[in-house]
């Protein structure tokens, strides 16, 4: 049987949430007379250690490793960094930086094992080499990436796929932002994509910069920030089970709002030009069609 991806088995953790969430039956609780829904947990060995590939490893001291790549070789990422922090920012570089940093300490897996290399034509990728299955237990490493101005100017795509890694992307301008997390802190800002796509369980997004073509947010409990300027893309998509959304344009942007949401409502200090027959809320010419999608989160636009 074919292995899920880690994009896919995220999906899948929202999918059974959402699920959860609106049909699941409600276990009663025999003492309270109230009810609780069963909790998911992580496998645990014999030994109680959380999933498989492990080696223990303790550092007397703390490790900083530091890659270059040359900045015409390097057009995309593609990351997998399962704890810590990742940051990607322009800097004071005539190469691409690749800075690893692990605090001294005792893990429960080998936090030295990253690469990072080139693996096909523009397309450098970094990899931790962590097990998928470590829960909360990664080791804290800081990962940063620092990009010439010209290079930050003209990306690809960035692709980063966590668990419990804080992300950050900072004043680059490319093709496509991929994020794929489970419970990740996700900040974008000073940046201009085309296409922005975030998936993530637990953690919070904040986008503020420039998109043009589509974003899409897909978030369990995270709470989405979105500040958007300039061109506006065609599409928004937002989707939440618990979690709000507050969503911020231009004051002279047109658009249109769709929403469906269980018990949660949808708001904006804006004058409602009109009301469509499938409910959709229009202000101005709505050129960018919103959508928002939740269980008991509602939407904010302001």
């Amino acid at each position: 049987m074919a292995k899920l991806t880690k994009s896919e088995k995220i999906k899948v953790a929202v999918a059974a949430a959402l699920i959860l969430a609106v049909v699941a039956v409600p276990v009663l609780d025999a003492v309270t007379g109230g009810w609780r829904l069963p909790l998911f947990g992580i496998h645990l060995d014999s030994e109680g250690t959380p999933g498989s590939s492990y080696d223990p490893t303790t550092l007397e001291e703390p490790v900083e490793r530091t890659h270059t790549f040359d900045a015409a070789s390097v057009r995309d990422f593609d990351i997998a960094w399962h704890g810590g922090t990742v940051e990607i920012k322009r800097g004071a570089v005539d190469e691409v930086v690749v800075r690893e940093e692990i605090p001294a300490g005792s893990y429960i897996m080998d936090p030295t094992r990253a690469t990072a290399d080139i693996v096909h034509e523009g397309v450098l990728q970094i990899d931790d080499r962590l097990p998928d299955d470590g829960g909360d237990t990664y080791p804290a490493s800081h990962l940063t990436i620092e990009l010439p101005e010209e290079t930050s100017k003209a990306l690809g795509s960035i692709s980063v796929e966590s668990i419990v890694a804080d992300i950050s992307i900072q004043n680059v301008t490319c093709e496509e932002v991929g994020i794929d997390s489970a419970s990740s802190a996700c900040t974008l800002r000073g940046f201009t994509a085309d296409v922005v796509s975030i998936d993530t369980v637990h953690g919070s997004v904040t986008v503020n910069g420039t998109v043009t073509s589509v974003l899409e947010i897909n978030t369990v409990s995270g709470k989405q920030n979105i500040q958007l300027v300039g061109t506006l893309p065609g599409d928004i998509l937002l989707d939440s089970v618990g979690a709000n959304a507050t969503l911020k344009l231009p004051e002279d942007a047109g658009f249109t709002v769709k929403a469906a949401t269980v018990s949660g409502d949808v708001s904006s200090s804006r004058t409602i030009g009109t009301v469509r027959d499938d409910g959709a809320y229009v202000y101005g010419d709505g050129a960018t069609a919103v959508t928002f999608n939740s269980v008991t989160g509602s939407l904010s636009v302001v």
